[in-house]
């Protein structure tokens, strides 16, 4: 297999699978009586982009899923969607839409027609197997095998994404105190080798880990190994390139916990700083570090791929105005996009995505024919229960906004055809 990189964030993810189109070659002649021969109609060519979205109605949140030949504007049509009842993760793979109900511990697969709609093809479920889905990614690595990975109770599931069925389960060893997790669907596929980050705490026990760990799994031999790196704590956010290089450093969550979260937080100084792990060697590159506070006006909100050697980086403008109750937060900041050279540091200017209230940005991403599709939140209130979720398109070009969806959000964007 050549070493390809795929590579997966959460809600909304980084694969393109572009399906390109045949062309129907059209054979004429002419027959012994001179009979002409009329040319068959041509293969019409579609488009499509998958999108799936949730939205909060109360204490659950359904998910919807579309393909829609262009990216929507203005707002989701939700009523051409396919709803589901809780929340659900979805994955492109060959043509086919795969989707993770969490809920009912189970995996569906979707074609797509010609009119875009979608049909379904099959599907199992793995309720009893010990597998904790919200916390356990599935990587799609080929047409025939899939792995579900639950780094806490150290399960593998493997699966084959044709004809939906578990082939094989099997157990590994687990790292640390056994309390870790890959948050949502963050991994990246490199050759035979899957990476996935991960955090030795709970999130929800409001400290953070001064620790960056990373599970290596060898898809030939079905091994697992572990390495750690201090030099950043236990941010799960990273971007893999087609080198083998996988950068990592703080996100918006790690900013949340230092500001309102545990006092022992605020200690902690090395929210800014960039680290990689070298994939082919199998180790944290100890001579790459770099504290991107020295080279941005601001504090790092994600990290995004641009290529090999470029990053965009998502910067919170500081100082911001906070204000907390006992229970919520919000606070206003506008979010800047620039390049930044992984070879040379230096930093260009990309684009600025306004002022917004809320989350730190909250920024999920994925690219669609080459764009950044960009999300960020904003509270009206201090109420989790009233924000707003602006979907934005951005290129060298600027940024242009393509819908809101009120008390919910993006998940995944991805051209299927």
């Amino acid at each position: 297999m050549s070493k390809k990189t795929n590579f997966k964030m959460r809600k909304i993810n980084i694969l393109f699978n572009l399906v390109i189109a045949s062309v129907l070659l059209v054979l004429s002649g002419c027959s012994d009586d001179d009979t002409e021969t009329q040319p068959e109609d041509p293969i019409a060519t579609l488009n499509g982009i998958a999108v799936t979205a949730y939205v909060s109605s109360g204490e659950s949140f359904p998910s919807y899923l579309g393909v829609f030949e262009e990216l929507p504007t203005g707002e989701l049509p939700f009523s051409q969607m396919i709803e589901f009842g809780s929340f659900v993760e979805t994955d492109v793979f060959e043509g086919n839409i795969y989707v993770y109900n969490w809920d009912a511990a189970s995996f569906s697969k979707y074609e797509v027609a010609d009119d875009l709609s979608l049909s379904q093809e099959g599907s199992f479920s793995f309720v009893n197997r010990g597998i904790t889905a919200y916390l356990s990614p599935t990587v799609i690595y080929s047409e025939s095998r899939a792995f579900i990975f639950d780094l806490t109770n150290g399960k593998l599931l493997e699966w084959n994404p044709s004809t939906m069925t578990i082939t094989s389960e099997s157990n590994f060893e687990t790292f640390g105190s056994g309390e870790q997790s890959v948050v949502y669907n963050y991994h990246a596929v490199y050759g035979d080798k899957i990476i996935l980050p991960m955090q030795d705490r709970p999130f929800d026990d409001g400290l953070i880990n001064p620790e960056r760990t990373v599970a290596l799994f060898d898809v030939a031999s079905g091994s697992m190994q572990y390495f750690t790196d201090n030099r950043v704590h236990s941010a799960y956010q990273f971007v893999m390139n087609d080198d083998g290089m996988a950068y990592f450093t703080s996100t918006r969550d790690d900013i949340f916990l230092r500001d309102f979260g545990d006092d022992a937080n605020k200690e902690i100084d090395n929210y800014n700083t960039l680290i990689r792990f070298d994939v082919n060697a199998g180790q944290f590159d100890p001579n790459f570090e770099v504290d991107l506070s020295e080279v941005l006006d601001g504090e790092v909100s994600h990290i995004y791929p641009l290529n090999n050697n470029e990053l965009i980086i998502g910067v919170g403008q500081l100082p911001y105005n906070a204000e907390t109750n006992s229970d919520n937060f919000f606070f206003t900041h506008k979010v800047r996009l620039v390049k930044f050279n992984i070879n040379t540091l230096e930093v260009t200017a990309f684009t600025e995505i306004g002022e917004h209230v809320g989350d730190y940005s909250n920024a999920n991403y994925t690219r669609v024919d080459g764009d950044l599709i960009y999300q960020a939140s904003s509270f009206s209130e201090l109420d989790f229960n009233g924000f707003t979720s602006n979907i934005w398109r951005v290129n060298e070009s600027g940024a242009t906004k393509l819908f809101d969806i009120s008390i919910g959000g993006l998940q995944f964007v991805e051209r299927v055809r």
